[in-house]
């Protein structure tokens, strides 16, 4: 990474949450007991000083007495994760079972395969269950089971230990009967995104079941909300829309508010309709941002904008429904959005939303009559007082692709203490450049000026800090 933060905030980049994961299956290949005697162990040894990751390495290989060198390193330090295909056959003739993994994700010399154990669950048609390990550790590893009946149900990593991508390729009776009644949230999740991808009505209503199942965790039910939204198919459509036409169907407010957000990703009549109703209206401020952020992805209508523009000046925790207005305005390239971004972009509007109202108003006044003031407007907010509105400004202004933006943008270039704001500048500056036919060869030019420029300061500093230690 180039910035401290980096890692926070870059695309398919979760510190916090692979942190977690790495420690659930650390205690899972330790134990309870002896996972948390070496974090006691781990706290005390190191009360009051510096730690990196290796110490609690070391502590673990100190107290389990063995070597965990290969664990840290494959989940710590290398990137990636295992991308697993799991396939299934059932051979009558010979009454076994095999299960095939296949690690999909690329595999070279310096990127070999993940070693990992997968825990897999047979269930009986009584429910007993038979636990087995997979080991893993090559592109394809396979295992192969003797039973007396074929199990009702074949559980991938049913205890959600293994940090990984898995893809069921699994019987479609059998994920249907997994993702009502597998033994374990995890289980049940698996078979639903699996169903997603099946184009059949015995799924879809499996997902349409474990949705309206007031009983059913609501993780599970929203996950099926979501999977009936990733189909686009008018069948699972008709299930989301039959679902939220009373409120009352989808009684937790996190399931309807991921069932509004699954319809929104239909574009028609129908979808507009009923997202129209949950946008102007719900006891959830979740579900009526959902419904706002989906009105975006419908043709642009009358009644769709007038809820739009009303939208964005209602207050909401965490001003969600607000921010969710004006992108969906900047998305629809509605002009009735342009006073509304401007008053949201102005200073002293709720600092939440603001940089979203500065970023949709450049989007809204691109090729307009507006984009001249929009643009005066824009470069005097790089002095403003607020970071986040600052860093929009410029964004805003490489999306104006305005000329008259390049010298302001090129004074924070020059003057910013910040180098990951000098980088948006010139980034800025570059895409400025490109919109407006600027030659390559000049652009390759300017950024060997700009490189030679920052090392020229770095020799100052050093002369200065020599000239410093001089006797």
């Amino acid at each position: 990474y180039e910035y401290p933060f980096e890692v926070f905030w870059r695309h398919d980049s979760y510190p916090y949450h692979k942190g977690a994961s790495v420690l659930r299956m650390l205690q899972h290949s330790l134990g309870d007991e002896l996972f948390w005697q070496c974090v006691r162990t781990y706290l005390e040894r190191y009360a009051w000083q510096q730690v990196e990751t290796d110490d609690l390495r070391k502590v673990v290989d100190d107290l389990s007495g063995r070597s965990y060198e290969r664990f840290f390193r494959q989940w710590v330090y290398r990137p990636g994760v295992p991308h697993l295909s799991i396939d299934y056959a059932w051979d009558d003739d010979r009454n076994e079972l095999r299960i095939t993994c296949e690690q999909t994700q690329p595999i070279t010399r310096d990127s070999p395969a993940f070693v990992a154990e997968l825990g897999v669950w047979l269930v009986a048609e009584d429910g007993a269950i038979e636990k087995r390990v997979l080991p893993i550790g090559q592109r394809v590893a396979a295992m192969t089971v003797p039973r007396d009946h074929e199990p009702l149900q074949v559980c991938i990593d049913p205890e959600a230990v293994l940090l990984a991508k898995i893809e069921l390729n699994l019987p479609r009776p059998m994920l249907v009967r997994e993702a009502r009644q597998a033994p374990t949230v995890p289980a049940r999740l698996y078979a639903i995104r699996a169903l997603a991808q099946i184009d059949s009505d015995p799924a879809r209503r499996a997902l349409q079941e474990v949705m309206l199942d007031e009983q059913e965790y609501w993780g599970t039910r929203a996950e099926a909300a979501e999977s009936l939204g990733s189909m686009q198919q008018q069948a699972a459509r008709d299930m989301l829309a039959e679902a939220l036409a009373d409120s009352s169907t989808l009684r937790e407010h996190r399931v309807r508010r991921a069932a509004v957000s699954a319809l929104g990703t239909y574009r028609d009549t129908i979808a507009a309709e009923t997202l129209l109703r949950y946008a102007e209206a719900d006891v959830s401020y979740g579900v009526e941002a959902a419904a706002t952020s989906g009105l975006g992805n419908q043709t642009p209508a009358d009644a769709i904008i007038e809820r739009l523009v009303a939208n964005t000046a209602k207050a909401s925790y965490r001003d969600r429904i607000r921010t969710a207005a004006i992108q969906a305005l900047a998305e629809l390239r509605a002009p009735q959005g342009l006073e509304p971004a401007r008053q949201l972009a102005a200073y002293g509007a709720p600092y939440r939303s603001r940089a979203t109202g500065i970023r949709a108003l450049a989007t809204l006044a691109r090729n307009t009559d507006s984009a001249a003031d929009v643009c005066d407007f824009l470069v005097g907010l790089l002095a403003d007082s607020q970071e986040a509105a600052v860093d929009a400004a410029i964004d805003a202004l490489a999306v104006l692709a305005d000329k008259g933006a390049i010298r302001p943008l090129q004074t924070v270039v020059d003057s910013s203490a910040s180098k990951e704001r000098r980088d948006r500048a010139r980034k800025a500056i570059d895409t400025i450049n490109q919109e407006s036919g600027e030659a390559d060869v000049i652009r390759a030019l300017r950024e060997r000026i700009d490189k030679l420029e920052d090392q020229r300061k770095g020799i100052e500093k050093r002369l200065l800090i020599l000239e410093e230690k001089r006797p």
